[in-house]
């Protein structure tokens, strides 16, 4: 299965999800430094002459600056968005639609969802992989409200809305900022720290990942898990959904191809090692016990 990620700008006024506002605004306009928007306050002596260095361009670069360089072709698109009301279990129509500048090619293809860059992307998907998009802002809201105030700061997810992009199913959502990590992999596997660069902040991030991995078990009476945590920070995006029942009813295979089900669950269960913040969130070992899969 190929999933494209196209790369998007985009400004939508205004939307309400779980009685919230959620907007995206074009950046461009803030973007200038404030030494360049605004004259500075301090007097400078115009006899000594500031020394300008130019910037490291490597002969490469300077080459190709001399060859036509093609703009990309984009489409202008509009979209009716939807959003997954889960208490209700039905999709509901966005009110306004979402005008889109779009990339015509792709940045980034794959198996999963991995490739981000921009404020907002553009992702085709696989029809039912839709509610996987919702499911885990849903967990994190919870546990989010569950946490003393020893705990600290909690993850989130941002908003993704289901829509249809030149006849393929696809998400639209908010782009996260800031430097790519993995903290816990799509098959339960409890990613180590990097080597190089590690500050004490980012040790403790780490350690709160495993926590709503281990809550989400709990949560759900043992019947999911919230893996594949990944992202800026305490901003994640891009997650997978465990099942321990692997097919519905009729037979659908829950969360699509992500979910790697009893293998994925047994796995961190077998590795993960209660820390502080599962204390701090009276979540025990023995509720990881293998006394259902």
């Amino acid at each position: 299965m190929e999933v494209e990620v196209y790369l998007v700008r985009f400004k939508l006024e205004s939307t309400e999800q779980d009685g919230e506002e959620w907007s995206i605004q074009s950046e461009l306009q803030n973007s200038m430094p404030e030494y360049l928007a605004s004259p500075s306050n301090s007097e400078k002596d115009e006899d000594i002459e500031e020394t300008v260095y130019p910037a490291s361009i490597s002969i490469d670069a300077l080459m190709k600056a001399g060859q036509l360089v093609k703009p990309r072709k984009k489409n202008h698109v509009t979209l009716t968005l939807e959003k997954f009301n889960i208490k209700d279990q039905e999709w509901v129509t966005v009110k306004n639609p979402l005008d889109l500048v779009v990339e015509t090619d792709s940045f980034s293809s794959g198996g999963f969802r991995n490739a981000f860059l921009g404020k907002a992307l553009l992702k085709t998907i696989h029809a039912n992989r839709s509610k996987c998009i919702v499911l885990p802002r849903h967990l994190a809201k919870m546990f989010g409200t569950k946490p003393p105030e020893e705990f600290g700061q909690c993850f989130t997810f941002n908003h993704a809305y289901y829509t249809l992009y030149q006849g393929q199913p696809a998400t639209v959502e908010e782009f996260v900022e800031g430097t790519f990590r993995k903290y816990i992999n799509n098959n339960g596997k409890v990613c180590k720290q990097p080597e190089t660069g590690s500050t004490a902040d980012m040790k403790t991030i780490f350690e709160k990942a495993e926590c709503p991995v281990h809550f989400s078990y709990v949560q759900s009476s043992e019947k999911l898990m919230l893996l594949d945590l990944q992202g800026a920070k305490y901003h994640l995006y891009d997650p997978e959904i465990a099942t321990t029942e692997l097919h519905s009813e009729n037979d659908e295979v829950y969360f699509c191809c992500g979910n790697l089900s009893t293998i994925s669950i047994g796995e961190f269960k077998e590795n993960h090692n209660c820390n502080k913040f599962c204390e701090i969130m009276a979540l025990k070992r023995e509720t990881l016990l293998f006394n259902s899969t």
